[in-house]
Formats: C-alpha cells, structure tokens, sequence
C-alpha cells in the first residue's frame, strides 16, 4: 500500500476498518464474506483497479496482488470477485487470518491462507477451492499476526508461496 501511495500520490487508499464494536464487526464481516456485492470497501479497491488500468498507473502485464488481514481478506476476496466480472486477473491473494465462506474466484492465480492453530477466527472458516495453507503456529492468536515478533514468519510463508 506505501509503495502505491508514493507511485500515486493518493491519499485515500488506506486501510479499511470496520467501526463499531467487535461483534457488529464480525457480523459485518460475515455478511460481506457471502454475497460481494455489499462490501463498499472492496468496490472502492476494484473500481480503483480499474481506473489505475484505464489511466496507465498500473501497466499491461504488471501484477495485482491483494493481501487481506482478518476482515480485510473478505474485503480483498470480494474485491477479487468484483474484478472477475471485468476479466482482470489478481495474481496472489493472500489471506492472514481472514476468512470467506465461498469458493476462489476463477481470476485468481493463486490463493494463500495464512493461518495459526491459535487463531480462533480460523478454526471455524473452511474454503472452497485450489489453495496453498501456511501453517504459523507460533503465532498466538488471531490479533496477533502483524505483532512484530511473528511478522517475519506470515512474511516468508506468503512470500514463499508466491507465484
């Protein structure tokens, strides 16, 4: 996301939050993780993509890669999903601790869960589809992923796995 702030100079791309409490989050999250079409923040991040095609900032040929944390891996699937429907292929789509309740979108070259045993989100998530599971179980739970003591090892199992 820095990398495409600085080549951009937009200001708007940011991380998506959910606000409210923890429990309107999940169920928020949970409905989005159904049906794409309700998620705002993933149509902001496909019709972003496809300006960014349409005015040259993102090339013909140069990869597009979504990497989700928790709520935001249902916003990256969707936003997959979103794209499908314009033909655009996402090269990597790499979830950590995230979770959908539907199968890989056909553009999608190759779909990474990053996952601790720990996580009690993930224990409870299944998926549809061709993906490549990274095991982090050092890690001690689902808020703890991007602590910086376990953020090398999510790093090199997605890095690892990248096509």
């Amino acid at each position: 996301m820095a990398e495409y702030q600085a080549r951009t100079g937009d200001p708007t791309v940011a991380a998506a939050t959910y606000s409210g409490d923890k429990l309107s989050n999940i169920g928020e999250a949970f409905l989005n993780s159904l049906i794409s079409d309700r998620d705002a923040y993933a149509s902001k991040l496909a019709q972003r993509v496809l300006k960014d095609r349409t005015s040259g900032i993102i090339q013909p040929g140069e990869e597009i890669n979504f990497i989700g944390v928790s709520g935001g891996a249902t916003i990256a699937f969707n936003a997959a999903e979103i794209l499908r429907r314009s033909f655009v292929t996402i090269n990597n789509v790499a979830f950590i601790g995230g979770y959908v309740q539907r199968g890989v979108p056909g553009n999608v070259s190759n779909w990474i869960v990053v996952v601790s045993r720990w996580d009690q989100v993930m224990t409870t998530t299944w998926y549809l589809g061709s993906f490549t599971y990274v095991r982090v179980d050092d890690v001690p739970g689902h808020d703890a992923y991007l602590i910086e003591a376990y953020r090398k090892e999510v790093v090199d199992g997605i890095a690892s796995n990248t096509k």
